[in-house]
């Protein structure tokens, strides 16, 4: 027990002690005051309010009620030196992704940075960018802290019209298709379904709600599972087949286009018989719009019909 200590100077001991090693609250509590009770807890969680104010980021919490203050310059750079060519790699990809995530650790490391973007320039080239710019970092900042605290949402969403949704329960944040969407389970003012991805940037305005939510096992597994945005939540897959014909055939051979692709047939003029489980034709839709004319529908008959009418409708 460290005894008679004002509140500075128990601020000043828990900074040094969280500096060095991760320590609970509890711990913390017995070393300053001898007991561990509600009241002591109490009173070390009021001085970790207060840390948390001053030093923001770098006061990590490892595990609930415990914490650990980082450099984190310094803990990259020990992690470089234990195993230099995987935190080559990592810095890499950071440069190659969003070069301006490097702007922090430049501040200690200025040379080391400059000679990763270097390299990184000489190695790759990206032709498309790979990942959708933030448009309001206040929206952005909300969605993850309502997702990590598992709180209601309310928002206003613009998407060719302002549409209000209330008592939202976001359940991950999802990158696809090169955008970033929330998805979420939607409670009130449902049209059709419950379970729906909203894209990020069409979030105009959003109201954090103090009641919390438990996450849904089922809801979960879906997103773990499911192999395209247009995967309709809690509904029966059908399986679709396709004849891909011997000019395309390498691509199917190379790359699954949807998670659930099979190839169960190559035939001997070359082309392929391939089969998918969906649940929504815009599953598949996609994927014969982009192969036409060396891709075609052979079951069920009715989605091909569908499909080919859309075909139709748009020539015309």
């Amino acid at each position: 027990m460290v005894s008679n200590m004002n509140s500075e100077e128990r601020l000043l001991f828990i900074v040094d002690k969280l500096s060095k090693e991760v320590c609970s609250n509890s711990r913390l509590a017995l070393e300053i005051f001898g007991e561990d009770t509600d009241n002591t807890r109490t009173k070390i969680r009021n001085s970790i309010k207060v840390i948390k104010k001053f030093f923001g980021r770098k006061l990590v919490q490892v595990s609930k009620g415990s914490h650990k203050l980082i450099d984190f310059p310094s803990s990259m750079l020990s992690l470089y030196d234990a195993s230099s060519e995987d935190m080559i790699d990592v810095f890499q990809f950071i440069a190659l992704f969003d070069e301006k995530k490097l702007a922090y650790f430049e501040q200690s490391e200025p040379l080391l940075m400059r000679k990763i973007k270097r390299e990184t320039k000489a190695l790759y080239h990206i032709f498309d960018v790979p990942f959708e710019t933030i448009e309001e970092e206040k929206i952005w900042e909300k969605i993850k802290k309502s997702v990590k605290e598992k709180r209601y949402i309310s928002i206003d969403y613009e998407r060719n019209k302002l549409k209000n949704f209330k008592h939202i329960k976001p359940i991950r944040i999802v990158f696809a298709r090169n955008n970033w969407y929330l998805a979420a389970l939607l409670t009130e003012n449902i049209d059709e379904y419950d379970f729906t991805f909203l894209r990020i940037n069409h979030i105009k305005h959003v109201t954090i709600e103090a009641k919390q939510f438990k996450e849904e096992k089922q809801v979960l597994k879906h997103l773990e599972e499911m192999q395209s945005l247009f995967e309709s939540y809690a509904m029966p897959n059908y399986e679709v087949k396709v004849q891909v014909s011997k000019k395309i055939a390498s691509y199917f051979k190379q790359k699954k286009h949807l998670k659930s692709q099979n190839i169960v047939e190559e035939r001997d003029d070359g082309s392929l018989l391939v089969t998918y489980s969906i649940n929504n034709m815009m599953e598949i839709l996609p994927l014969v719009k982009q192969w036409v004319p060396n891709i075609e529908i052979v079951e069920p008959l009715s989605l091909k019909n569908e499909i080919e009418q859309i075909f139709w409708d748009y020539i015309q």
